[in-house]
């Protein structure tokens, strides 16, 4: 009998270490899986995926593994909202990343403000995102007021532009790149050069109604802040129109606009922080393991930022000596998301695919936006995309 009795002791204290040892750090991947901006979306997936099987494969986050909890936020706010309190409510993440756009990321940094939940953007560009001290929020992404700054030094340095018009998407990501551009002018003393200002829908198909105010202005510039398919569309009437400015835009202008706007596009200058083709050996490699993976030749930037904020994320917290501690045990929830929150603002310098990203701790966009550094890319013949600056 007390055979049996120390037998049993010991197998429960075996299981009970066993289930102590057992937790997990729970990630909240928030994507646009279908909609709109599946492109970018699912190209953030899957280099989720990607680092995490490798955190994992080398011990997870201090000797924890991350399990991923996914929801598809399909490029809608309804969606991007009960996918937020879905993975803080019933998932328990310790973290949050994604999604795709600023509207998404304005509407789940509501829900994680409140509920104190650690939260990354790895796409999302809309300046209002880091502005209004929100302190559970870090931006992997190039923000607006750095994309508008680069065009328009360049638009009066180097095209000697004198004369600007600007078509801007009611989207918080055209709201915030309209804002920038105007107010980048008006700091160069240029205000009275802005002729044309004038909003366009996501998936509109006619801008004949605003392209005859800026065909009336003839403006030397036309800058167009939105997504690689209407903005394909409108420069193409705009052409067809006889409307000669140069034309340029942000990150929403991928090479789908290329491939989309054919000739019509050629010349286009857009700001860019991530370019596949750089000739730096991390990036090609990534390229090339990404290809290998997805099939796809040339990854947009949600994908590298991805996987660099969680590589980033990872080695803070493993090879770190100073690295706080997680418990992640059940009762232990609230105090690790504050740990996880401090430990994200103490990334400094980190060299990954996508640049170089540094955070800290004041809740502002100074120290809210990770990625500073913004090149120039211009749409030449045959849709090929070169950097000039």
């Amino acid at each position: 009998m007390k055979k049996l009795m120390t037998m049993t002791v010991l197998i429960l204290l075996f299981l009970s270490s066993n289930a102590q040892g057992a937790e997990v750090f729970r990630l909240g991947l928030l994507y646009d899986g279908t909609g709109s901006l599946a492109t970018y979306g699912r190209q953030g997936k899957w280099a989720c995926d990607w680092a995490i099987e490798e955190i994992n494969g080398k011990g997870g986050i201090q000797g924890h593994k991350i399990e991923v909890f996914s929801e598809n936020t399909a490029t809608d706010t309804q969606k991007a909202s009960t996918g937020a309190y879905k993975v803080i409510t019933k998932d328990q993440v310790h973290l949050i990343v994604g999604p795709t756009s600023s509207s998404n990321n304005s509407v789940i940094q509501q829900i994680t403000e409140r509920a104190k939940v650690p939260y990354a953007a790895t796409v999302g560009s809309a300046d209002a995102l880091t502005e209004g001290k929100k302190e559970w929020f870090f931006r992997f992404s190039l923000a607006a007021r750095f994309q508008s700054e680069s065009l328009v030094n360049y638009c009066t340095n180097v095209l000697k532009a004198k004369t600007f018009a600007l078509l801007a998407a009611t989207s918080a990501h055209g709201q915030s790149l309209m804002e920038n551009f105007t107010q980048t002018l008006e700091k160069k003393g240029l205000k009275q050069s802005l002729l044309v200002v004038e909003r366009f829908k996501d998936k509109d198909m006619d801008f004949s109604s605003q392209l005859l105010k800026v065909k009336a202005a003839s403006p030397d510039v036309l800058a167009i802040y939105g997504f690689s398919t209407e903005s394909a569309r409108m420069v193409t009437q705009a052409r067809d129109m006889g409307i000669k400015s140069h034309f340029v835009g942000g990150t929403g202008l991928d090479e789908e606009y290329g491939k989309l706007a054919g000739s019509a596009g050629v010349g286009t200058i857009v700001s860019y922080g991530f370019w596949p083709k750089v000739p730096i050996p991390k990036v090609q490699d990534f390229n090339k393991e990404f290809k290998r993976r997805t099939g796809i030749e040339q990854p947009n930037f949600a994908g590298p930022q991805t996987w660099d904020f969680l590589h980033a994320f990872a080695d803070l917290m493993n090879k770190n000596p100073n690295a706080p501690k997680l418990s992640l045990k059940e009762d232990k929830l609230e105090s690790d998301r504050l740990v996880i929150r401090d430990a994200i603002a103490t990334i400094k310098n980190y060299d990954g695919v996508s640049g170089i990203f540094s955070f800290c701790k004041d809740p502002t966009p100074d120290c809210r936006d990770g990625l500073k550094d913004v090149m120039l890319l211009q749409f030449k013949e045959g849709g090929q995309i070169v950097k000039i600056q």
